[in-house]
């Protein structure tokens, strides 16, 4: 429930803050199966959010270790 609140809320944020935007390549996905999407690009922080915010498939995202601080974070993921 909350991935997809939150995936909603963030296609409205998208909309709203990008004034269009395209998807291209889009039909060549599959619709099951495993499927890997590299967001290789210097906006590291904006484009994991784009690509979650407009494919159907329930994503699961990796970051690099140095993206993790203290906190509540360093406490849930200790080295």
């Amino acid at each position: 429930f909350l991935y997809n609140l939150i995936k909603y809320l963030m296609r409205v944020t998208l909309r709203a803050y990008f004034r269009r935007f395209t998807i291209s390549g889009k039909k060549h996905l599959p619709a099951k199966g495993p499927v890997i999407f590299v967001a290789n690009h210097p906006s590291a922080f904006m484009d994991p959010l784009i690509v979650g915010a407009t494919v159907k498939q329930t994503l699961h995202f990796i970051a690099a270790p140095e993206y993790f601080g203290t906190g509540i974070q360093a406490w849930m993921y200790p080295n």
